[in-house]
Parts: C-alpha cells; sequence; structure tokens
C-alpha cells in the first residue's frame, strides 16, 4: 500500500506538482463558486468562532455549513488558530492540499475493497489506480470543492464492509459507530455524503435481508447495524442543525430536482475530448446536465453490458432458479443496489410523476443535484469491472490459457489508463495556471482608497456589491457577474467588513426578501433598515457598471461617489437616503381628492381612477380558496403545472388602441419550490399569435411582507387583440391582485381592512 500511495503521488504529481509544491500561492476553483469557498473559509478564520458565519448575508449571517467552505476543515483550523496561530496563506495551503491528496486514500481504500473481493494484488493496485483517477469527482475542481472528495464513498463503502465482516455483537456495533462517526465528518465537508451514505449502506441494509431469501433470520443482526449506521448520521445532523440555527423559513423544495439529475449520457458516454465527439457521432446522444456527470469508462461500459447478458442469459437457461452471479460478498448487495440508485439520480419515478415527488420527505427534497448520487453507481460498476476481469483472468488461467488472460488484463488497463489520463488531464490541465491566491491573500487597495476619500474602514457597517447579487432561496436570485463577487471577497477581507450579499444555499426566504427590499421603490417600505445594528453608511462596490439593473442604478443615485480601485468604483449609501415617506403621503393625497375621483367596476370590485379611459381589469380570484391572500380574500394557487390567468380581449381599449400597458401580480413567497415566470402574448382574432413578452421572478426586487411583484409592460397593436396571460411552474405556487392598466392610468383601490389604500398593486402602509 506504501508502493501504491507512492505512484499515485508520482502520477499526481506529474500533473500538478507545482501546486504540491507551493500550495498556498493557487486557487483552484477561481470562477463559479470556487472563490466563494476560499473567501468563506478566510473570513471564517479572521472573524468567526463556532458555528455562525458573519461573512455574508448581512446583517443576518447564518450556519457556516451553508456557506459550501469545508466546516470540518475550518473547525479544525480555527481550533489550530486559537493555540498556535496560522497564516492566511497557510490555511489556503492546507485547504488545497486537503483536497488534492483526498484522492491518494481514496486509492488505498478502493485496494482494500478490492483484495477483498479475492483479487489479486498487482491487478487490484492497478485497478483501484485507474478508478480513482477516472472518478468525476475530479470535475468538481472548477466549482464546488467540497464534492471533490474523491475519498468519501470508497471511505463508506469500506467501513461498511468492516460492519459486515465484523464477527461478535461488541466488535460490529463499534464498528458501527465508527461508520457514524466518519459519515457525520464527511456531512461536516458538504451534506450531499450524508445521503451517500444513506442511499448505500441503507440498500445494502434492505438487500442483505432480501438477497438471504428463507436464512433472513440470521442476517438480521448485521441489517439493523448497516440500518443504524446508514440513518443515524442524517438524523444527528438533523437534530444538531436545528440546535444551532433558529431559521424557520429555509426553501423547503428548492428548484433543480428535476433539472439537475444524471442521464445515459452523463453516466456512460464520455464527458471529454476526443471521445465525446466521437460518442456523439456514433450513439448520437444528448451531453445531459454537467452535475449529472459520472462517465464510468468505456472498458466498465464493456464488462456491464456483458454482465447484463450473462444474467439475462442464466436466468434464461435456470427458468429463475440459482440464477444469481457468483460475487464476492462485499459486492453482492451493492450490484443489485446500483442500478435503483442509478434510477434515483436519473430523477426516476419522479420527473413524469408529481404524484411520486410529492410523496417524498422534505429531507430528500433538499438534495436537488440528483446527479451527484450517481457517484455511488461509478464506484460500483468500476469495481464490479475489476473483479470481473480477474475472475476471467482466473478462468483462463485453470483452462491453461494465462497468457491470453494476462493480455487481457494489459489491454483493459492500457485502454482505461488512457481515458484516466485524459480525465485527469482535462479537469487539472489549468490549475497550475491560478498562481494568484495572493490577490485575496495581500493588497489593502481599498483601504488605502478610502483613505484618500478621507473615510477609513470603520466608516461603514457594511459592504454593498454591485451588480447585487443574491442566491440561497430559489426563489428570488441573480448570480455575480463574473468581476464581481471576486472584487467584492478581496474588499471584504482588506476592509474586515461583511457582504450585504449572499452566494450560501438554504438562506432564509425572509431575510433575503428584507435584503433585496433595499432596492425597492419608495412605494414600499424597507424593513432591513430597522435589522441594521448601527447607522453607518454602506460602503457600496460597483464592479460592472454595465450590468447595472434600473432599481440597482437608482439606487445609486442616491450614493455619494468616493474612489475608484481598479475596475471598481466605491460609494458612501447612508441609511437616511433609503428611508420613505411617499406611502403615507400617497395615502394622504386618495384621502383628500377620493370623493372627486371616479369610479370603474372590474372583476375584482371597484377602482377609482381620475379620468376615464381604457378599461382596467383587476382580480383579486374572490372565488377561490387559499391559505393567504394579499389585499382582498381569495388567491390563484396551484399545485404545479401553467395555468391560464387571463384570455381575452381588454375591456373598453380605444378605438386606436396603442396604448402602453403593465401587467402586475403579487407572488406568495411562501409557497414551497420556486417561483414561476409569466408570459403575455397577444393574439389576432383568428387565433394567430401576433406578439409575446416574458418575464420571471429572479431579478424582480419589489417585495411586501412575505409578497413579491411581478410586473410585465406591453403595448396593444389593435383592440381586438386577445391579450393571454400564462403561468409556467414546476411547483405549487399562489398570486393574487392580477392588475392590467394603460401605464398612464394610476388606480387605487381599499385592502379588505377598509382603511389600508392600494395604489396600482402597492399597499401604501408603513
Amino acid at each position: 500500500m506504501a508502493a501504491l500511495a507512492a505512484v499515485h503521488l508520482a502520477l499526481l504529481a506529474a500533473r500538478v506538482g507545482s501546486i504540491l509544491l507551493q500550495p498556498g500561492k493557487y486557487i483552484l476553483a477561481p470562477v463559479g463558486d470556487g472563490p466563494k469557498g476560499y473567501y468563506a473559509l478566510l473570513w471564517y478564520l479572521r472573524h468567526d468562532s463556532g458555528t455562525h458565519y458573519t461573512g455574508m448575508n448581512y446583517p443576518f449571517g447564518d450556519y457556516y455549513g451553508y456557506t459550501d467552505g469545508l466546516p470540518l476543515l475550518a473547525w479544525i483550523l480555527r481550533s489550530w488558530k486559537g493555540v498556535f496561530g496560522l497564516a492566511d496563506s497557510t490555511a489556503f495551503a492546507v485547504l488545497n492540499l486537503f483536497i488534492l491528496l483526498a484522492s491518494v486514500p481514496a486509492t488505498l481504500l478502493l485496494y482494500a475493497i478490492l483484495r477483498r473481493c479475492h483479487v489479486g494484488q498487482v491487478w487490484s493496485a492497478a485497478a483501484a489506480l485507474l478508478i480513482s483517477f477516472l472518478a468525476p469527482q475530479f470535475l468538481r475542481f472548477w466549482g464546488h470543492l467540497s464534492l471533490a472528495l474523491t475519498l468519501a464513498v470508497p471511505l463508506l463503502w469500506w467501513l461498511q464492509i468492516q460492519i459486515q465482516d465484523a464477527v461478535g455483537r461488541g466488535r460490529r456495533w463499534r464498528r458501527v459507530g465508527a461508520y457514524v462517526v466518519a459519515l457525520l465528518l464527511l456531512g461536516q465537508c458538504h451534506p450531499y455524503y450524508l445521503i451517500h451514505g444513506l442511499l448505500l449502506t441503507g440498500s445494502t441494509a434492505a438487500l442483505t435481508v432480501v438477497l438471504a431469501g428463507r436464512r433472513w433470520r440470521t442476517v438480521l443482526p448485521v441489517a439493523a447495524a448497516l440500518l443504524v449506521a446508514a440513518v443515524a448520521p442524517t438524523l444527528l445532523t438533523q437534530l444538531a442543525l436545528g440546535l444551532v440555527s433558529s431559521v424557520t423559513d429555509r426553501p423547503r423544495e428548492p428548484y433543480g430536482f428535476f433539472v439537475y439529475h444524471a442521464s445515459p449520457g452523463t453516466v456512460f458516454a464520455p464527458p471529454f475530448e476526443p471521445y465525446a465527439s466521437v460518442w456523439r457521432a456514433v450513439f448520437h446522444h444528448r451531453p445531459g446536465n454537467g452535475e449529472g456527470l459520472a462517465y464510468i469508462g468505456l472498458i466498465t461500459n464493456l464488462i456491464g453490458s456483458l454482465f447484463l447478458v450473462r444474467l439475462a442469459v442464466r436466468w434464461w437457461r435456470n427458468r429463475g432458479r440459482r440464477w444469481r452471479p457468483v460475487l464476492p460478498a462485499p459486492l453482492l448487495a451493492p450490484v443489485w443496489a446500483a442500478g435503483p440508485i442509478l434510477l434515483f439520480a436519473m430523477c426516476w419515478p419522479f420527473a413524469n410523476n408529481p404524484a411520486a415527488w410529492s410523496g417524498l420527505p422534505l429531507l430528500i427534497k433538499q438534495f436537488r443535484g440528483l446527479g451527484r448520487f450517481a457517484w455511488l453507481f461509478y464506484y460500483i460498476s468500476t469495481v464490479l469491472a475489476a473483479v470481473s476481469l480477474w475472475q476471467l483472468y482466473r478462468l483462463l488461467r485453470l483452462r491453461r490459457l494465462a497468457g491470453l488472460g494476462s493480455t487481457l488484463l494489459v489491454l483493459a488497463a492500457l485502454l482505461w489508463g488512457l481515458e484516466s489520463k485524459v480525465h485527469v488531464e482535462t479537469a487539472l490541465r489549468e490549475l497550475p495556471k491560478f498562481d494568484f491566491a495572493h490577490k485575496l491573500l495581500t493588497g489593502d487597495h481599498y483601504t488605502q482608497a478610502l483613505a484618500r476619500a478621507g473615510r477609513a474602514p470603520a466608516t461603514y457597517q457594511a459592504i454593498l456589491p454591485l451588480p447585487y447579487y443574491h442566491q440561497g432561496t430559489d426563489k428570488i436570485g441573480r448570480e455575480p457577474i463574473d468581476s464581481t463577487a471576486p472584487a467584492s471577497f478581496r474588499a471584504a477581507l482588506q476592509t474586515g467588513l461583511p457582504l450585504a450579499s449572499t452566494m450560501m444555499a438554504r438562506i432564509s426566504i425572509s431575510q433575503m426578501a428584507q435584503s433585496v427590499g433595499l432596492f425597492a421603490s419608495d412605494l414600499l417600505p424597507k424593513p432591513i433598515l430597522t435589522q441594521f445594528p448601527s447607522r453607518k453608511p454602506l460602503l457600496v462596490l460597483v464592479a460592472a457598471p454595465a450590468h447595472l439593473t434600473p432599481p440597482e442604478r437608482a439606487l445609486l443615485r442616491r450614493a455619494r461617489h468616493l474612489a475608484v480601485v481598479g475596475t471598481t468604483e466605491l460609494y458612501e449609501l447612508s441609511l437616511d437616503s433609503l428611508e420613505t415617506r411617499r406611502p403615507a403621503a400617497e395615502a394622504r393625497w386618495f384621502a383628500q381628492n377620493r370623493a372627486a375621483l371616479l369610479t370603474a367596476p372590474t372583476a375584482g370590485g371597484t377602482v377609482w381612477r381620475r379620468t376615464p379611459g381604457a378599461g382596467i381589469v383587476w382580480n383579486t380570484f374572490a372565488d377561490t380558496t387559499a391559505e393567504v391572500s394579499f389585499t382582498r380574500p381569495g388567491a390563484f394557487t396551484r399545485l404545479r403545472g401553467d395555468a391560464l390567468l387571463y384570455n381575452s380581449t381588454l375591456p373598453d381599449p380605444l378605438p386606436t388602441d396603442t396604448a402602453t400597458y403593465e401587467l402586475s401580480y403579487w407572488q406568495w413567497l411562501g409557497a414551497p419550490g420556486g417561483l414561476p415566470w409569466v408570459e403575455v402574448s397577444q393574439h389576432s382574432p383568428t387565433g394567430e399569435r401576433l406578439e409575446m413578452v416574458s418575464a420571471d421572478f429572479r431579478e424582480a426586487v419589489e417585495i411586501s411582507g412575505q409578497w413579491i411583484r411581478m410586473n410585465v409592460v406591453f403595448r396593444l397593436t389593435r383592440p381586438n387583440n386577445r391579450v393571454r396571460v400564462l403561468i409556467h411552474a414546476d411547483t405549487r405556487y399562489v398570486i393574487d391582485d392580477l392588475l392590467i392598466r394603460p401605464r398612464t392610468t394610476p388606480v387605487w383601490w381599499l385592502a379588505a381592512d377598509g382603511r389600508t389604500v392600494v395604489y396600482n398593486g402597492y399597499p401604501l402602509s408603513q
């Protein structure tokens, strides 16, 4: 095993030797979500302790486990720093080595599993290297580093085998304890490892009983031990999370369950060139989603196909009796579990069966990246291929064809090794170029710029990056522009100011709504202003001005320009500039002029307007029942699927109407799942579609309590056009107060309490 570890290290060093020698100089994942992990770790080591993280989601912060910043490693380094001290570059080095060198114990564990399957030493060593270097986690170096731990599944499988092999109750339960501890620690690297253990060991427990047949009572103690080992870590983690986090409104059904799954193209077809192009040319398959990548290799494809043919032949010959193949004990249950696990990773049977999906526990729905569970199939199928090749070699040797058997092993290793080499090069070839960790670790350009402007970091309470990014609820969200997140991370680390933006998982919906509400119009109060711990201003960092949205530009006009730092600009935004008195002023105006306004009947009731003109569409869905409503009782609710909110001509349009209309409605943020998007189309009297505009909620900012406003502007080209408002959604949604009006025609109505004035759909309340 020492020799095997040395060979693995030598092969790894051939590709990333410079990183292994100077790991503190590099950022393994410089784009996407990668820099976030480095920032989270550094911020935590500098400013936080325990489980709470303050580097993002200011002023609330959150549990550190939602940062994708390897909590286990962060807590270990924080403890070390408290005793011995720790430089930032050392923390970078430890993180990089932890990720890169995780493949070494993975190879050793695979070797141990293959030896337990009675495979010869040399072939076990070769196969372990091949499986390890073709592992799909290598492709995670470009994003989620915490998911790049190749040792996770081999470790869980090896510990599972130890439980099965244990002789005596005491030894077995001690090994269960070791498994539970290991899975808990892996869960503190990334929660998905908890479900890997649940699926692998839980299915092994069930199949151990099923495959025992009439002897099922004799295997119950082992199955019970496996089941406890599989379930206990997840339950303990959930309990601990409930104790350390008081947030109760995290997303229950996050977006992606029906999107981020595996497919035949992601599992059986190579994802790297030149093999990918050849494969697509031959089989004409779809590449599939990147989250489902778990390519098992050409050799495993071939051996797996032969294995299935062999099963079918044996079943046909024996008419279903004694047809199961002879497999080593560590492989017996996992081989039968591999198929159902892969189907689950492919979102079957949930993709086209909403009832089956609705019946899933909320805990499972939280893990929307189903394709990551195909990694279990990868390891099981590749180990099965290695064992089958060894069995073939043994059979040929028994028949005095050892030379042929050795030749087949060598050819298989060469082909397998070529794919592994290309795979590793594809994943790692660019990493030695990313030697710019110093951009995060050193420099004080932002503090110097503030000093030149007569300011200090202590003048401010947080950084507000623009374009604003906010990810984590899977309801409303905007991904950062490539330059925005790294610039904001550098500024935060240099100034010691937290970020009033978010790139975390499962953030509180109400907290995110308050944060995004900073950009709302003056018709809505901004409740987050009462959450800030002080009246210090915000430091606004503008990294990509060309990408600013209209609400962001409006907010920036309230700020004072301070300095330019490279390609970024700094502004000072006082909290007083965000206060609004307009709701009260508009409500007073309506009270004073109500008698002079005109009334207009609509489906939702009476509205007031200033002058006569084109008709108004207002629907409160009063004839429906819903658990919540916005300004009047009733709301449109749908479990899932498309819905027509309006499908008719507009009332009383002008004879030559070319008016610009605004469609708006309010969506309840408390419904599980994501938010739908709307499509507004115009159709001629003969049914021909003439125009179409659409929008979604991800960048909406008009938020009132737990409701968010969607609006679409369109021009009615002809008075007799039929207007069609179609909602597209994959999950349950609640919609209220549909309003279609000419943009030049303001309207008012009273809410259900008879006192609150509603102006163009906005409740005028403080």
